[in-house]
């Protein structure tokens, strides 16, 4: 019987020896792929040259690494019970079943298959971060190791743009602009911070030099919201050392110095935001004061696209406008807040709460806010449940790289971002394996269980795969397409775009529908009906998409039909009131000889009376009407 229970135990002693062997590989090239690999990876052949050439290869990454976990040996050793017993799991397989039931309420369904990818990768790669991480004990001292080196080649490319082109705008890092390259280095933050901590003298150094570096940047480059997030971040963090120093092992000056650090901070900030403004709002003194400033023109547009978000919500509150269909609605929703043209083409509302209410409706709201609160839950949970220090450290620093996050989001567009969302993912899935180790969960290991799962996983990320390359594809069709169109070559541009239409993916990264694009080839090539034909099924896709509606317009007005043309002026109207729809449309109805419509569609011209040229045509239009009424 003794022999039994020590063979057992020799047995046992094998197999976790043979899965800690198993798990180090997989957390390591986890780590090479998603923090050193990832954001140098995209194709200059795209339109976006990361956006779906990142999603290509996130959805290869996750399915490979998928079937890997369900490998035999693999799985033995992992422990599936962080899986089944988090709350966040269910959850997030919540919000995923609204992003799929949203379909129903697009007006596109074919651009929510995008969102459908961008959420299945971010839940499969959360899990993935957790599950491994719970299995690796040494995760927290190797992940700061990966992101210093992310840290020190985002930092060269990043130097090498600003004084290359002498613009803080081309500085994008490998990166589509300059506030998803910001962002990036914001979310390194917390990983150096704790490597800093946890490391001896020589991974200390290699850590403040990465800090400084993207400390450095992150001022050179100037994006406001970075600097807010990091600004409240840093304040939170220092209020918790400051009321527990005691869990941290804080001595008596660091605490005082803690303390005088937030005083200073605050009557900073009051001295900063109570002088004058600079000349210069460029300039680093003049974007911080423009932080708060409601009229500054990136705040300005920023809280009318707000604006026009919440009356998108308020007409669909419970179904939302269905998963990526926000830039398809949107322009119903102008109301004429915006007055120029390069104005008009929002494509996400720069804000990501308001961006899932109005997609996903108030369920899906209160889910994703459900989730992002049980990070945060558990975050505090080992903020002050844990035994160790080292581990409270960690928990702290989590917790700055998640507040970063949040606040990052009122702002820009990490929601949509391949690398944002990684990181969001190690944040997140560390929380979640941190957490699970303070409870007593008994080992889950039902393979058939996790193969159920599992496998529709694999299948679903390589389906992913394939729509994401597909659109990517049809990006690489465009962008010669629009060469050639810029070039007037519409015989060579005919046939990318018909390559194009075939890929699973109708519009665009500027926004246009590939119709749109057709259409003006087709006028290119002497063929105005086929033009309008094109330009209508654009409008299938994206009904009020202003570039097609005036395509159509002047298409309809220049074969005469004045009808026709007069409709579409119409709408274009109610998207973007300026002074050319009115005009446009004032001579439409002048050569319909309806001389009061003309009359009004002049009235509607902002400011008309102090325009002279509008005046003389208005009085003109009176002397027509009274002879008329004679």
């Amino acid at each position: 019987m003794n022999n039994s229970k020590s063979n057992n135990n020799n047995n046992i002693d094998k197999v976790t020896d043979k899965g800690m062997k198993l798990n180090w590989p997989l957390f390591h090239i986890l780590a090479v792929f998603t923090i050193l690999f990832l954001p140098l990876f995209h194709s200059k052949a795209a339109m976006d040259q990361t956006l779906m050439p990142r999603m290509i290869a996130l959805c290869v990454f996750l399915a490979l690494m998928t079937l890997a976990v369900l490998q035999k040996d693999i799985f033995a050793q992992l422990d599936f019970s962080i899986i089944k017993r988090r709350g966040i799991f269910p959850l997030m397989l919540l919000y995923f079943i609204i992003t799929l039931f949203s379909i129903i309420f697009a007006i596109n369904p074919t651009e929510s298959l995008f969102d459908v990818v961008r959420t299945l990768i971010w839940i499969s790669m959360t899990a993935l971060v957790a599950l491994i991480f719970l299995q690796v004990q040494q995760f927290r001292d190797w992940l700061p190791g990966y992101v210093f080196v992310a840290a020190g080649a985002a930092f060269t490319i990043g130097l090498v743009q600003y004084f290359g082109s002498g613009s803080r705008n081309d500085v994008m890092g490998v990166m589509s602009n300059i506030n998803e390259y910001s962002t990036a280095l914001l979310l390194m933050i917390p990983f150096i911070c704790y490597g800093i901590y946890r490391y001896r003298w020589d991974g200390k150094l290699a850590g403040i030099l990465a800090l400084l570096c993207i400390g450095f940047m992150i001022i050179l480059i100037r994006t406001r919201s970075v600097w807010v997030a990091l600004a409240l971040s840093a304040l939170v963090i220092c209020l918790i050392l400051v009321f527990f120093p005691a869990k941290f092992g804080l001595g008596r000056l660091i605490h005082r110095g803690l303390a005088v650090a937030i005083i200073a901070g605050a009557a900073a900030v009051v001295i900063v935001f109570s002088g004058e403004p600079p000349e210069d709002d460029s300039s680093i003194y003049g974007r911080l004061r423009s932080i708060t400033d409601l009229r500054h023109s990136s705040i300005y547009i920023r809280t009318r696209s707000y604006d026009t978000t919440i009356e998108m919500v308020k007409d669909h509150p419970l179904t939302g406008v269905g998963a990526n269909n926000w830039k398809l609605r949107v322009p119903e929703y102008f109301a004429g807040r915006f007055d120029r043209y390069d104005e008009l083409n929002w494509r996400r509302p720069h804000n990501d709460y308001l961006w899932v209410l109005a997609e996903k409706g108030i369920p899906g709201f209160v889910v994703y806010l459900s989730i992002l609160a049980l990070i945060l839950y558990y975050i505090f949970s080992v903020l002050f449940r844990t035994p160790t220090i080292e581990e409270r450290v960690f928990a702290l620093c989590l917790l700055g790289g998640f507040i970063s996050y949040l606040v990052v989001a009122f702002f820009n567009f990490p929601y949509e971002r391949m690398n944002h969302q990684v990181y969001l993912s190690l944040l997140m899935g560390s929380a979640v394996a941190v957490r699970h180790r303070l409870g007593a969960c008994q080992p889950y290991r039902s393979r058939r269980h996790c193969l159920l799962v599992g496998v529709p996983v694999v299948f679903l990320l390589t389906a992913g795969a394939v729509y994401s390359y597909s659109a990517t594809m049809m990006e690489v069709h465009i962008k010669r397409a629009r060469a050639a169109i810029n070039a007037q070559q519409w015989q060579a541009a005919l046939p990318q775009l018909e390559k194009a239409r075939v890929h699973m993916r109708n519009i665009c990264p500027l926004n246009n529908p590939i119709e749109n694009y057709m259409g003006r080839v087709y006028e290119g090539l002497g063929e105005p009906e086929k033009a309008a034909k094109k330009y209508r099924k654009g409008l299938t896709r994206f009904p009020m998409h202003v570039n097609s509606l005036w395509a159509i317009a002047v298409n309809s007005h220049q074969r005469g039909e004045l009808d026709a043309a007069a409709e579409y002026f119409e709408k274009i109207v109610s998207v973007f009131p300026g002074r050319r729809a009115h005009t446009s449309l004032s001579a439409v109805y002048y050569e319909m000889g309806d001389y009061e419509s003309s009359r009004r569609a002049l009235e509607r011209i902002k400011n008309y009376k102090d325009d002279e040229e509008i005046m003389r045509n208005i009085r003109a239009l009176d002397r027509l009407i009274e002879q008329n009424e004679q």
